[in-house]
């Protein structure tokens, strides 16, 4: 069975990790490893994106985590992929990893402000 390297953040231990998930199954691994039934995803860069729980905000958790550059704190887990030349899931860059620990920060339940924030944009 052929693997691909993916980055956990991990909100009930406050830690970032490596984990192998199978290259066959990605989403079931990414609904085992963040707990939920529905993912969205989000691009880091122009390589890199976050799986998390589409409700997240709607189930329960035990803590919250974002990363700098993003406004909004995330509900749950976060897993972290690649993506080829074709848009395949891929093994996220080993160095990827170090700048991920850098800029997360992990919450506790009570705070961070989840009242949703509408902004208007005008053209």
């Amino acid at each position: 069975m052929n693997t691909i390297q993916a980055i956990k953040i991990d909100v009930a231990t406050q830690s970032v990790y490596i984990v192998e998930i199978p290259e066959s199954d990605t989403l079931n691994a990414f609904y085992d490893h963040i707990h939920c039934n529905m993912v969205s995803h989000f691009h880091l860069d122009d390589y890199h994106g976050c799986y998390v729980d589409d409700e997240g905000f709607y189930n329960e958790h035990p803590g919250y985590w974002s990363l700098s550059g993003f406004r909004q704190p995330i509900a749950g887990n976060g897993m972290i992929t690649g993506a080829d030349v074709m848009g395949n899931t891929a093994s996220v860059k080993r160095e990827f990893i170090e700048w991920v620990k850098e800029n997360v920060t992990f919450y506790k339940e009570g705070e961070v402000d989840l009242e949703p924030e509408i902004i208007f944009i005008s053209f």
